[in-house]
């Protein structure tokens, strides 16, 4: 009965302290919030870097399936630290946060008598076979899904033991939406867009500003903040480091902001990507519409706008839209 209550106070406890982080987050959560959520490891890397970013892209890549980080985090908040790690997320998400969706392809008139072909899902009482494996077998088309919300927190109930945590505890984890905008920013995660120019992205071999640098604000470390800042190291050389074009493309922009100071967008070549480099202390020669090479020197590093230091704010975007530029590069 001791233990019992005991164990009724922490669960209790752990609610309280979870409403208190959803009541004091607004928008966008940062990346202290996330640092505090995902525990550091023993090399110091954070969870969310080391394990949770890169098993949610390798379950897109494989299966076509974007998991909101949250949903990955509401797993593994009750396991070990040395549990987490990718092939272990990946394959709790296989058990709780997708599942398989078969269709059938029919054949039909339109109204002018025109024959056109589109995908039926086959309800799950029709498929008639055990297992994924079996379906598989009668060659349907298949693709992969997110279960819904209720689905989903059901699987995490089963998988944990049948209710060894109260319903209520997955309830307020999955409402931790601010989560997903570590990593996704603020787009449509089901937008086929974005998802489509990440993954064209994904071929083109991008390079940094300068070849030495340091991460001095990630992306979201503050409310607003869209961008990665990188400084050259040493900081001794920062102010008027020259820049790097990181693609080869086109001038999309060449101007002054009272906040991003000097910048300039390069629009990738064969892509939805472009790439912005903000605060400059002057910008190169290049004009709108002129044609860039990768490697080419865009600019010089500078604290035009409103900063703290000198330093680039990096920044990427799909179709216009800011995302996380881990999404696509692999920071040092």
């Amino acid at each position: 009965m001791k233990k019992m209550f005991t164990f009724l106070i922490a669960t209790f406890a752990f609610v309280l302290l979870l409403i208190v982080i959803l009541a004091g987050s607004s928008g966008t959560a940062t990346m202290n919030e996330a640092s505090f959520l995902f525990a550091s490891n023993v090399e110091g890397e954070s969870l969310f870097e080391k394990v949770y970013y890169p098993a949610i892209i390798e379950i897109y890549k494989d299966k076509k399936v974007l998991v909101p980080l949250s949903w990955m985090w509401a797993i593994g908040v009750s396991s070990s630290e040395e549990e987490q790690t990718i092939d272990q997320v990946k394959e709790w998400a296989k058990q709780t946060a997708y599942k398989p969706e078969y269709y059938r392809l029919k054949t039909e008139l339109d109204d002018e008598g025109n024959e056109y072909t589109w995908e039926e899902v086959i309800p799950e009482d029709e498929l008639n076979c055990d297992g994924e494996e079996a379906c598989d077998a009668k060659g349907y088309i298949k693709k992969y899904v997110l279960v819904s919300r209720d689905e989903y927190a059901q699987n995490v109930m089963d998988k944990l033991g049948n209710g060894t945590l109260p319903k209520y505890f997955f309830e307020i984890v999955l409402e931790f939406e601010p989560l997903n905008s570590i990593l996704f920013a603020e787009f449509d995660l089901n937008d086929p867009g974005v998802m489509d120019g990440i993954e064209d992205a994904w071929d083109q071999t991008i390079i940094p500003p300068f070849s030495n640098y340091t991460v001095t604000c990630e992306f979201g470390c503050y409310q607003g903040h869209n961008a990665i800042d990188l400084q050259p190291v040493p900081r001794s050389i920062a102010e008027g480091h020259a820049m790097h074009a990181g693609c080869s493309g086109v001038i999309s922009q060449d101007a002054y902001h009272p906040s991003g100071g000097n910048f300039v967008t390069i629009s990738c070549n064969e892509s939805s990507l472009s790439l912005y480099y903000g605060h400059m202390t002057r910008r190169s020669t290049y004009s709108i519409g002129d044609s860039i090479s990768k490697g080419d020197i865009i600019g010089y590093v500078g604290s035009t706008g409103v900063v703290t230091g000198p330093h680039v704010h990096w920044k990427f975007l799909i179709n216009g839209q800011a995302i996380n530029p881990r999404l696509i590069y692999t920071f040092k």
